[in-house]
Order: C-alpha cells, then sequence, then structure tokens
C-alpha cells in the first residue's frame, strides 16, 4: 500500500472535523428557561419584563455558541433594565440558558430640588420623575401624629 499513511491521516482528519462540526452544532444556544417570580408569563405579563427578557435572550444569545459568552454577560444585558432583578442566570450544557428573575417594585420617591427619583426598597434608582408628575405619585396617609396633634 502506497497510500497508507496518506488515507490513515485524511481519514483522522475527516473525522476530527466532522466531530468539531457536530460539537459546534450540538453546543449552541436554542432553548431558554425564563422564571418569573412575580408569576407573570407570557401574555399575562403586566409589566413586559418577562417579554424583555425572551426578547433579549433570542436576540442576542440564540444560535451563539454557549461557551462563547458568559453568566455575568447575560446578567449585564439583562440589567439594562432597572426594573429586572436577577435572582440565577445558569448555562447548562449542551444548550440550555436558565433565567430567574423577578421584578423590582416601585417603593420611594426622593425628591431633591425639582427633580424626583422612584426607587424600589433598596434604594434601585429605576427611573427619574419631572416635578409636573409628582402629583400622580404622592399619596399621602394620615400618620399617627397627625391624627394626635389636631386634638
Amino acid at each position: 500500500m502506497k497510500y497508507k499513511k496518506a488515507i490513515i491521516f485524511s481519514t483522522i482528519m475527516i473525522f476530527v472535523v466532522a466531530a468539531a462540526v457536530a460539537l459546534g452544532w450540538l453546543f449552541r444556544a436554542r432553548y431558554f428557561i425564563v422564571n418569573d417570580l412575580n408569576g407573570l408569563t407570557g401574555e399575562t405579563a403586566e409589566s413586559g419584563l418577562y417579554s424583555f427578557v425572551c426578547e433579549t435572550l433570542e436576540k442576542k444569545y440564540k444560535g451563539k455558541w454557549l461557551f462563547s459568552f458568559g453568566e455575568k454577560e447575560i446578567e449585564n444585558d439583562l440589567s439594562a433594565n432597572p426594573y429586572v432583578e436577577l435572582i440565577e442566570v445558569k448555562k447548562t450544557a449542551p444548550d440550555k440558558i436558565s433565567v430567574t428573575f423577578s421584578e423590582r417594585k416601585e417603593r420611594f420617591l426622593i425628591v431633591i430640588e425639582d427633580k424626583g427619583y422612584v426607587t424600589d426598597s433598596g434604594y434601585n434608582l429605576l427611573r427619574d420623575v419631572a416635578a409636573a408628575d409628582f402629583g400622580c405619585l404622592l399619596y399621602t396617609s394620615p400618620s399617627p401624629r397627625d391624627s394626635t396633634s389636631s386634638r
């Protein structure tokens, strides 16, 4: 056999290339598991956060090789929306990304001069508010001191 080494070498190379192509196809992100701890999913999601998370994952990560990006990169992309509080981001081989999140609820309005800032209970800034919109955000309830001081 004159070409025995060449045949063995080409056979091995074809096998290596085929294995690389198969692994590349196998380890592409195809499935996303999104868990909203508020219980809102799909079309029932009033806030649109579930849709935001799903669309971000679809646009940026679907079809990408699972090892070409990290969990921290996914967290940074989803944290672009201040209302998303990430609980867990997990990549599972061969082709799944699992995201668990909850919605930050507006709790406080902090007013400094003519500007207002809406925060959640952890004082994470959610949005800015113009002075003209303060009235629709403020809710005052009588405090115990107010009711006793009028006597």
